[in-house]
Order: structure tokens, then sequence, then C-alpha cells
């Protein structure tokens, strides 16, 4: 029998149907066993160990004395590490299970997680994902605290190319730096085999908020319709723009081919991927710094043999190469996407050039089983060498 190692893997909140990668990575370690930490637990499936310690992560930096907290910590090169009481709960917590190695998912936990780590004497490997390495940086205790911090972690994964290259920037060494996606679960999304020919289906699946365009994607839905009503738009997610989205379809003649969803479960979002024809999302380097981080819904989309329309926004850039797998368009433009929308629409053939393209594409890289099993040897290759923040801890 496989004798299996233990990690901890630390996030800020667990379940999240935004975050389903979290999970699907988990499941596919075949030489880790897996004990989640979390500030807030949303998942109700049982066959995951998680420590809910049912805290407000941000709690730290809301109470009136932070500033006496960050200067306690301040000569640990971390303002934002956990309290003394916090990390005694937290390694109260992790006796039963004993683990050798940290996962932090996201930057904000890895800097929390960090002294135990050190208390430990285990290797922390910190995962980031999006916000945490673009908009979160302008916050100046974080980024002081990350740029001290990021030579003590012993890896650092980023999901694209472009938090690889800022990770750098704030001194990551190059050895500490490896590019792993999440991806999407090939075996899952099984590929659509019919087509309609007589309507084309549009479908995007994304959180509804300023910073992923879906209210751009319907105004270039709306125009587009008035020179072409056999389509329809179909719109999966919840967010703080629903109701701006639900006010724009009723004021449009158009509005009976637009149809937003809200939220759904992974399999009736492959089994709508399946009855749709093009999968579209209009990301948005936001002003705040914000950039998508990877695209696991376009993953899915492309596994499903699904043209896309994209912004190279951040990963997405990764996966996406313009005019083999899907179409580019500018970002912030209605009449842009419109113009990609209509040239896809018109084609039968060009969706479904694009769309075996994409799902070849995805499951040669994107596979987020070989990228959990890449991940996996990142882990027990830390687990099994020193590390820096070994190295460091014993001296």
């Amino acid at each position: 029998m496989l004798t299996k190692n233990n990690i901890l893997i630390a996030c800020r909140e667990f379940g999240l149907p935004s975050e389903v990668w979290m999970q699907r990575q988990s499941k596919a370690f075949q030489r880790l066993s897996s004990e989640f930490i979390c500030w807030k637990n949303n998942c109700k499936d049982p066959s995951f160990s998680v420590t809910d310690l049912d805290k407000d992560f941000d709690s730290q930096e809301n109470d009136r004395l932070r500033w006496l907290g960050r200067l306690v910590r301040a000569p640990s090169g971390n303002l934002l590490s956990a309290t003394a009481s916090e990390a005694k709960t937290i390694i109260e917590s992790c006796r039963s299970h004993r683990p050798e190695a940290i996962l932090c998912h996201y930057g904000q936990v890895a800097l929390r997680m960090l002294p135990i780590a050190e208390r430990l004497k285990i290797p922390l490997i910190a995962h980031f994902h999006g916000n945490d390495i673009s908009s979160s940086l302008n916050n100046k205790y974080y980024r002081w605290s990350l740029r001290q911090s990021l030579k003590k972690f012993a890896a650092c994964v980023a999901v694209g190319s472009r938090q690889i290259e800022i990770l750098r920037s704030l001194g990551a060494p190059d050895a500490h730096v490896h590019l792993i996606p999440c991806g999407a679960p090939a075996q899952l999304f099984t590929v659509k085999q019919n087509y309609n020919s007589d309507k084309c289906r549009f479908i995007t699946v994304s959180r509804l908020v300023p910073w992923k365009g879906v209210d751009i994607v319907l105004q270039a839905f709306c125009e587009l319709y008035r020179e072409n009503p056999n389509i329809e738009l179909h719109i999966i997610g919840i967010g703080q723009l629903m109701e701006k989205l639900r006010s724009i379809r009723e004021s449009e003649p158009a509005k009976n081919a637009i149809f937003i969803h809200g939220a759904m479960d992974e399999k009736s979002i492959h089994r709508m991927l399946l009855e749709s024809d093009v999968f579209i999302q209009h990301s948005l380097d936001y002003p705040t710094g914000w950039f998508e981080g990877f695209g696991v819904s376009i993953t899915e989309a492309s596994l499903t043999g699904l043209p896309v329309i994209v912004t190279p926004s951040g990963g997405i850039s990764d996966q996406i190469i313009n005019g083999y797998n899907g179409l580019y368009v500018e970002q912030s433009s209605v009449l842009s996407t419109k113009n990609a929308m209509s040239k896809l629409a018109k084609s039968l053939e060009l969706r479904k050039e694009l769309g075996n393209n994409g799902r070849v594409h995805a499951e040669k890289k994107f596979d987020s089983n070989q990228l959990a099993h890449k991940l996996e040897d990142l882990i027990l290759d830390k687990i099994k060498s020193p590390s820096v923040l070994s190295v460091e801890v014993s001296a």
C-alpha cells in the first residue's frame, strides 16, 4: 500500500463555487493526504477533512489596534502574519494530522501561515492565483510583507506567466518560482457532439462583477441581435452586476433571447456548455490593478469543444492562441466583441475548427489532473529536500 505524505492546505474560504479548482486539485493528489484549514467553510462534500476556524480573516486589518499588531510583527518582516493566539489555535489543530508541508492558496494566506510553518519547521508553498498578485499589491503593508517573505517560502506557484513576472520583480528567486495553472479535468468535460446550424447560442460563466466585463458582452449581444435574431445568450453566475444585467435585458428587443441563470453546479454548467456554441469571457485589466489570473471556465469551455471569444488579460494569454482555438477582442470594446460574435455566429465550420483545436490544446496543456501531479511533485520535492525555510529556522 502506497504511503502518503500529509499536507495542510490553507485557504481563506473553502468550497466557493468560483474556486472549485481547489477541490479538484486536492482530489487529484495521489501521493499526498490533504487536510484543509480555512477561516470559513462552505463545502458540503463530506469526503474532505476540514478544520473551520470560523473567524473573519480580515479581522486583524479591521481591528482598531492593528497599528500595534503591525509594530509587534515588524521585526519579522511580515506585518500580516498570524497573531500568537491564532498561531496557537492552528498549530493545535495540526497535532492529529501532523503535516509535512503547508500549501497556501493566495498570498495573503501564505503570509498568515508563515509563522506556523516556521514553528513546525516544515516547508510552505505559496500558491498565487489572481488579486493576490495584482490589485492587492496596492496595499503597501501587504506588498512590503510579501517582498520580505518571498525568500522564506519554500516555493512560489503562480497560475499565469504574468504573475510569474511580478513575483520575480518583487524579489522571488528564480529557483522558487513555478508556473502551474489550475486547469480543468479533461475526463469530466466531454466533447460537444451536436452543432446548431440554425441558431448560435453564446454562453458566459463568470462572477457578475465589473472587471469580468459581462455587461460589455450583453451590450454587444444586443447590438448583434438587431442584425441577426438567430442567436441566444446564456449568462451563468452571481454577483453585484446581476440587477444591472437584468435591467439592460428588460429594455432591449433581444430580451427573450437573453437568459440569466444565476449560480449552477458543476454538472449543470457542463450540460449548458454542451448545449451552447460559443463561449465568451470579457475580462478586463481593471484600474485597480486586477487582471485575470487564469480563467478556469475558459478551459472548461475549450475541453467541451467550444470556440471562445476572450480578451488578452493575464493568464488568458497563456491559454488562447488567436485564430487557432479562439478569437481575441479589444478590452472594453463593444464593437470588437460584437464583430467577433458575428463572425462565429455566421460560420458553423469556423466554430467547429476553433472548438476542435481548443479541445486538443486544453487536453494537452491544461488538464487539471496532470497539473495537480506536477504540483504534487513540487510539494514532495520540498518535503524530501531541505528548503531555504527549514534551513533558516533550524539555524
